[in-house]
């Protein structure tokens, strides 16, 4: 905390630093004018009045000035963060590519931050559970949210979360994937994205293709469709997990999902991933909608999220622990085994991205609905 010390006009300090901007504490100043007005307007202005202000009666008065600025400053401010455990909230079910990751980042985390931090799974609503979750608590940093920007964004749009893009306070970028196109390893009417699209177009509205039924797999299948001039059935269900189970039946011919989720299955076989990138590093041999040439980008990447308001000193303290701990080794293995690009940038970077995202989400929503 900075001493108080006494300027001109009679303003005993200044606001205390790293208070959350907007609050009572951070526009205020301590001023001795109160006092010196209350005793003017009371018509105590003579010498004796001034030599009854005894040292104890001052030592009083500053006391009770001081107090007041103590007590200004909330708890999460009043030590070094962090003083106790943290909590990360992972929105999507245990065992996910996301869970797997959330895990490696936390153990990460502890070490870089020297406290414990705990995932703490919330799985439910498109995400929007765990993301309500963490903005029912105090914005102190001791509960973070980890998503897909463009989830995050989506759930936003659609009202499923009552809390808009500035209700959140980005902490980290620390990579992700793009979406992809999968089908059955042995289903040789796929082998290229050529053979795929000539096929579609032959067939029109034939072509089964498995999605969650809204939000980013049913956009990218709606961009594909938009971009190759081609019209594929939608056929929505409730996950990664089962999009890959109807893939692998024969319920459906193609899959959208998260590449991760194919990568490790030999009886599946991505075709194409969706990004405009010319090349998808984790699979330099498989085709993309940039080198296909199809305008179409349908990114995952993952997000650590504070609540609006937290200090700016703690989303720091986050940021640099996060940014360290997608340089170590065990991030680097993660990001290996489960495809994942690493693409670590700064907080204003997501911060703008979920906004723009959630414009992007808004327009989508009004013409497909």
């Amino acid at each position: 905390m900075a001493s108080l010390r006494e300027e001109p006009g009679d303003t005993l300090g200044e606001p205390l630093p790293d208070r959350p901007p907007g609050s009572d504490c951070a526009r205020s100043t301590i001023t001795v004018d109160v006092i010196a007005a209350a005793r003017r307007r009371s018509n105590v202005h003579d010498a004796q009045q001034e030599e009854n202000m005894t040292p104890l009666k001052r030592g009083t008065i500053v006391g009770i000035i001081l107090s007041a600025a103590i007590g200004c400053v909330p708890s999460a401010w009043a030590g070094k963060y962090p003083e106790k455990p943290i909590s990360l909230i992972e929105p999507y079910p245990p065992g996910s590519i996301s869970d797997i990751g959330a895990r490696v980042l936390a153990q990460q985390l502890s070490k870089e931050l020297g406290q414990p931090v705990r995932v703490v799974d919330a799985p439910g609503a498109n995400t929007a559970v765990g993301a309500s979750k963490m903005e029912q608590e105090p914005p102190e940093g001791y509960v973070a949210f980890w998503d897909i920007i463009s989830q995050l964004a989506y759930v936003i749009a659609s009202k499923e979360l009552p809390y808009g893009a500035d209700d959140f306070q980005a902490v980290a970028t620390v990579g992700g994937e793009s979406m992809a196109v999968v089908a059955r390893a042995d289903d040789k009417r796929f082998a290229t994205v050529a053979a795929m699209v000539q096929f579609a177009k032959a067939h029109p509205n034939a072509l089964a293709v498995a999605n969650g039924g809204d939000g980013l797999s049913k956009k990218a299948l709606d961009d594909l469709d938009a971009a190759a001039q081609i019209q594929m059935k939608s056929i929505p269900y409730s996950g990664g997990s089962t999009i890959l189970t109807a893939v692998l039946g024969g319920h459906v011919d193609l899959g959208i999902t998260a590449p991760s989720n194919a990568v490790h299955n030999p009886k599946l076989r991505v075709v194409m991933v969706l990004t405009k990138a010319k090349t998808y590093p984790p699979m330099p041999k498989v085709e993309t909608a940039g080198s296909t040439g199809y305008d179409v980008d349908a990114p995952l990447v993952r997000a650590v999220f504070v609540k609006k308001g937290t200090p700016a000193s703690v989303v720091d303290a986050l940021s640099k622990a996060a940014g360290a701990a997608v340089q170590s080794p065990a991030w680097h293995d993660f990001a290996k085994r489960f495809s994942q690009i690493e693409s670590p940038a700064n907080p204003g970077a997501a911060n703008d991205e979920l906004r723009k995202d959630v414009a992007s989400w808004q327009q989508y929503l009004k013409t497909s609905r």
